[in-house]
């Protein structure tokens, strides 16, 4: 086999090629060692030797003194582990020539952490980010936070909690991200976040989201706003799709961010409502186009998002978008649009379509399954929604509340005095919906609280009925 250009600097070691990420060498003794790349570093048996322009290490057979790192924030393993090399004995990987260096042992683990990967072994590789070469770390730590974020999603850990150790790890994953742990010498270098694709963007974002009920919250919020920082501050999500910012935005949100308090959000999302408008017509999917209208209203986000909106139901008019939209995207976009400011306009739009499909849409609410289903407040949402840009309809309002009344089997309380409490401040209180109301009543004493909560809406009721009619001899005077 051909030996390949590349040598090791000072211990005159040729590689020659053996697999995608393995090479074979030999030194100038004849000896052969097994090395892996790892990014950008040099691994063998297991242990970083570090990344080629900055370690030297030698062979004190035949090699000189080596000269010192240029830049030796990067690791060396240490003098011990010659004993693990089954070839020259003497070969050296913690230079003596270097005094304050810091020698530690590495262990061996994937190159790129698994799904369902032990959490052990993810401290363990959590321990060893920072022997790795900065373009290792950067994949590495996306990678290790995913895999993290993968336990945490898993149903058989639902209610599992990470050990001390466990969450140490993961808080200095973070730390590590935002380049706050650089051996005392912070700047000197860039951090990884800041190597982040949108690819890599979307995956923090995601992955701190299902993370967030195992850390604290300081510590989420904090992680949050770098990547918010860099996804606004770079364009890396210029080219992105409405399904990647959706990942993007929807996690910050799940996280627990606010843009009250972080302007790097607030940027970012009039990002999403400059560069998006003009990406619709290439097959954006309903769900999408939901969550990222969420995230907003779910953030409290008050800038202008009425361009973004604005073309949404421009191309949901024309059948572009939501045409195969799921029921619960359309009540997670009525409400989102309802709750931004300076939309009711849209969100009375998004509201007239939604009755024009409504035989087809209602329904669906329940057909998955009436717990999975209606425990996500859907109905009572919609009827939220339509009470706050004083939309009425009575034939949607029947649907809604026939939907209503299959959770009552369930035993589904909050979310039946919920909608009854909005269908109250609708002013629809027809036979059917008195008979749930007086239904749910008997059914428990906590119902019974809920019933008299509803009853005693009924004052108001009455206010918005006026309120109602008043806007619809608005809308048509406007129309005359």
């Amino acid at each position: 086999m051909a030996w390949c250009s590349k040598t090791l600097p000072a211990l005159n070691i040729k590689f020659r090629k053996c697999r995608d990420r393995a090479r074979t060498c030999k030194n100038a003794h004849g000896d052969f060692i097994d090395v892996i790349l790892a990014g950008r570093s040099w691994v063998t048996a297991g242990v970083v030797l570090a990344h080629p322009r900055h370690c030297f290490p030698r062979c004190e057979h035949c090699s000189p003194p080596a000269p010192a790192p240029a830049h030796p924030d990067l690791g060396f393993a240490p003098t011990g582990v010659r004993d693990r090399l089954g070839s020259c004995a003497a070969l050296r990987l913690a230079p003596d020539w270097y005094p304050g260096w810091l020698a530690c042992p590495l262990r061996h683990y994937e190159v790129r952490p698994q799904p369902n990967q032990d959490l052990e072994q993810l401290v363990s590789a959590v321990e060893e980010l920072p022997f790795l070469s900065c373009n290792s770390q950067v994949e590495q730590a996306s990678q290790l936070l995913w895999s993290f974020a993968d336990w945490a999603g898993q149903s058989v850990n639902s209610r599992a909690r990470m050990t001390q150790v466990q969450r140490n790890a993961v808080m200095n994953l973070l730390q590590h991200l935002a380049g706050g742990a650089r051996d005392g010498k912070a700047g000197s270098t860039p951090a990884p976040l800041a190597y982040f694709d949108a690819h890599q963007m979307n995956m923090a974002a995601a992955s701190l989201g299902k993370l967030r009920p195992h850390l604290h919250p300081d510590a989420v919020t904090s992680a949050c706003a770098a990547v918010a920082h860099h996804g606004a501050s770079s364009r890396a999500m210029r080219r992105c799709s409405w399904r990647e910012w959706s990942t993007l935005l929807s996690g910050m949100a799940t996280a627990g961010m606010q843009c009250s308090s972080s302007p790097e959000l607030t940027r970012l999302f009039d990002q999403a409502v400059q560069l998006l408008p003009g990406k619709l017509p290439l097959s954006v999917v309903g769900q999408a186009i939901s969550m990222i209208l969420w995230a907003m209203a779910k953030s409290g986000y008050t800038g202008t998002a009425q361009p973004l909106l604005q073309a949404v139901t421009a191309a949901n008019s024309q059948g572009e978008v939501m045409a195969d939209a799921k029921p619960q995207d359309w009540a997670t976009l009525i409400w989102a649009t309802s709750k931004l400011p300076g939309c009711r306009g849209e969100a009375r739009h998004l509201l007239d379509r939604f009755a024009a499909r409504s035989q087809a849409v209602v329904p669906g609410l329940s057909a998955r399954n009436v717990v999975a289903a209606l425990e996500k407040r859907e109905v009572s949402d919609i009827l939220f929604s339509m009470g706050l840009v004083l939309w009425h309809d009575k034939e949607v309002c029947r649907q809604l509340a026939e939907r209503a009344a299959e959770t009552m089997q369930v035993g589904n309380f909050p979310h039946v005095a919920t909608s009854l409490y909005n269908l109250a401040r609708l002013a629809h209180l027809d036979s059917s919906v008195r008979s749930l109301a007086a239904g749910l009543a008997s059914d428990s004493e906590r119902a019974a609280f809920m019933r008299e909560q509803v009853l005693a809406s009924l004052p108001e009721a009455e206010a918005w009925r006026q309120l109602l009619q008043a806007e619809g001899e608005h809308c048509a005077g406007q129309e005359g």
